[in-house]
């Protein structure tokens, strides 16, 4: 895989009101894409995610000048500004502002603008993605929100390059609709080339991505943990049920780590009495969301601290939050 590493060190992250920087994070130390190309992203509302990626890759938000790196093959280097000069950057946010006219129409200014994108590619995923031709004709007023998205993933597909940040693309989306724009991504990522930032609020639609990046933001000492899990390792994690609450004897509290619900993550296989192997994927997305819900995710950091699983030792760093 190309080197695609991505340095942040010690930067505020800031944008311009009236003229006047207002700083949102503090501090930032973080690394992405070392070793890997797709990463997932969650976070609280208001937790600098979005925030944090616009000053990466956008020139709306900003951060120190020289914090950011971004590494190339045979040890180069390139900065923000290079990124965004040469286009090696691809944003979809939650809402883009589009104008008011018809689908065929917008895609015909969008082709102006870049000749990536075409009619006949547009439609060649929005058919992938369950849409008949009838949907050109359309202004984009009258689309209902899933169609909407469907608009925003296939211009992602079709400007698809270095640097790719989708953020929450599959919200109302129909099941078979998800399955086939997941489809439709890791095609993309194939190339060894590219790289993908998907932000989501579900553990269940990022199962297909390497890493899991969480902003951990904590609203007593206004800061933020970056957590970074790699899934494959947790993967190896084994999931029990118990068939009562009783937790037997032979157990000690550095074998399992117990779950709501009669949930069970265990250090190693049982085949005790009143054990019920259950699902990994479905252990895995309650593990996550059980810890991170409840605002524990620091215990869940000391607990994989001491799994054995290979280096599924979790990479942390931290930033502060402005007010």
């Amino acid at each position: 895989m190309m080197n695609s590493m991505i340095t942040v060190k010690s930067s505020d992250v800031w944008y311009l009101n009236a003229g006047v920087p207002a700083v949102v994070l503090r501090e930032v130390d973080l690394r992405l894409f070392d070793g890997y190309n797709s990463l997932a992203i969650f976070g609280a509302n208001g937790a600098g995610k979005s925030t944090l990626l616009k000053g990466l890759f956008t020139e709306d938000v900003h951060l120190n000048e020289g914090s950011v790196v971004f590494h190339t093959a045979q040890n180069k280097t390139m900065t923000k500004e290079d990124v965004i000069d040469q286009r090696l950057s691809n944003i979809i946010f939650s809402e883009p502002r589009y104008p008011d006219i018809s689908v065929k129409q917008l895609m015909g200014l969008y082709g102006t603008l870049d000749q990536r994108i075409t009619q006949e590619g547009f439609m060649y995923y929005l058919e992938v993605l369950g849409e008949t031709r009838s949907f050109l004709d359309l202004s984009f007023s009258k689309l209902s929100a899933g169609q909407k998205k469907k608009l925003h993933i296939s211009l992602a597909l079709l400007r698809w390059t270095k640097y790719n940040i989708l953020d929450e693309i599959v919200a109302n989306l129909d099941c078979e609709a998800v399955g086939n724009c997941r489809r439709l991504l890791l095609e993309k990522l194939e190339d060894g080339v590219s790289n993908l930032i998907f932000i989501s609020h579900s553990c269940a639609q990022c199962l297909f991505l390497e890493y899991w990046l969480f902003f951990i933001k904590d609203t007593v000492t206004n800061s933020v943990e970056f957590l970074v899990l790699k899934l494959s390792e947790l993967r190896q994690l084994r999931f029990y049920s118990l068939t009562d609450t009783t937790i037997p004897p032979e157990l000690t509290g550095d074998e399992y780590t117990h779950l709501d619900d009669g949930w069970i993550l265990s250090r190693r296989e049982y085949n005790l009495g009143g054990f019920v192997p259950r699902d990994n994927t479905e252990g895995l997305i309650k593990l996550v969301e059980y810890y991170y819900a409840t605002k524990k995710m620091p215990d869940l950091v000391k607990m994989l601290s001491h799994t054995r699983v290979s280096e599924a030792k979790p990479e942390f760093s931290t930033a502060t939050l402005s007010p």
